[in-house]
């Protein structure tokens, strides 16, 4: 007889002391995250839109090191402009002047280094310089046919979609690329 109430009395708690995650799931509707809003005019915007670059000039032959060196500088480029978005107008321009200034010596050891290339042409997007940022997407659309670097060079490519740099032009950006 003590046994059936115990088991009664065991039952009727663990019953009654349900756990507060035992009923489904609730559905909880998380607000969006809105897309900063991204201005045509960069922090350089205001000096003339010229670049110089003549990709056909010396052409040159690229070791291992060397490329894994301009790979990496132009990783840091990408991280000195980390939080550009939000950032500031004089600290943006701090920013962008670094970044072109690191990948300027990543393209200047290896001229053919994709990774550089576009981090490069999104430096000067964020500058607003869009004729620059154009012709080194134009350069990124020619190396992805060259064999050495066509993968990397595609991803980049891809990129371009969706990079709030490319805002104010993005039509011209993903022409200059061919799409």
């Amino acid at each position: 007889m003590r046994i059936v109430i115990a088991a009664a009395l065991c039952l009727l708690f663990v019953n009654a002391c349900a756990g507060p995650y035992t009923g489904p799931p609730e559905k909880l509707a998380m607000p969006k995250k809105k897309k900063p809003k991204v201005k045509p005019e960069g922090p350089l915007s205001n000096e003339p839109d010229t670049c110089k670059a003549d990709f056909t000039a010396n052409p040159v032959t690229v070791s291992k090191g060397t490329r894994r060196t301009a790979t990496g500088l132009s990783q840091d480029a990408d991280n000195q402009m980390a939080g550009i978005e939000t950032a500031p107008a004089e600290q943006k321009k701090g920013m962008v002047l670094d970044a072109l200034s690191t990948t300027s010596s990543a393209l200047k050891s290896d001229p053919y280094n994709p990774g550089a290339t576009f981090t490069m042409a999104v430096a000067y997007a964020w500058a607003g310089k869009k004729k620059c940022s154009i012709m080194m997407l134009e350069r990124l659309a020619d190396l992805a046919k060259h064999p050495d670097v066509v993968d990397d060079a595609t991803k980049f490519a891809g990129k371009v979609k969706k990079h709030p740099a490319f805002e104010p032009f993005r039509k011209d950006a993903e022409a200059a690329l061919g799409n």
